[in-house]
């Protein structure tokens, strides 16, 4: 399974549901979908490392991925993606990964369309929410889906 583009996106929200910060990556000739969870572990953690903050919850439709990056040892095809996954949480003060129902956040899935629909490859972070996506932002909100 060799996959051309793979892509990752970021969102950021406060615990009121406000949006910090937003962001996609693409990946190139990505083997399995576990190698793709784990790419975008390693953006979200060297992004939300670059944008100083401290405090992280990161969410993921892949139970596996988390349990790779929570337990390496069991994981020793990926050690060294993992290996630097675990250096960019470092600087993190307090984070931990919980899993979501792909339905829990749907902005995430706009994100990566926009990018495969529309072709646009170029990475990116940006401050608060782009304007098309609010009223999604919005409704993710409202119906929030329990996490665990």
């Amino acid at each position: 399974m060799d996959q051309d583009v793979v892509v990752d996106p970021l969102s950021g929200w406060n615990h009121a549901g406000t949006a910090l910060a937003h962001s996609r990556r693409s990946y190139s000739h990505v083997s399995s979908s576990l190698e793709a969870e784990l790419l975008g572990f390693y953006w979200a953690a060297e992004s939300l490392s670059t944008l100083k903050y401290e405090k992280v919850v990161f969410e993921s439709t892949s139970y596996l991925a988390g349990e790779a990056v929570l337990k390496p040892e069991n994981f020793s095809q990926w050690r060294s993606l993992i290996g630097a996954i675990r250096e960019k949480l470092y600087p993190l003060r307090l984070w931990s990964i919980a899993y979501v129902h792909r339905e829990a956040n749907t902005c995430a899935d706009a994100i990566a369309l926009s990018v495969t629909k529309d072709h646009r490859y170029a990475s990116y972070i940006a401050k608060d929410c782009p304007g098309w996506l609010l009223r999604m932002v919005r409704e993710d909100d409202v119906g929030m889906v329990t996490v665990y």
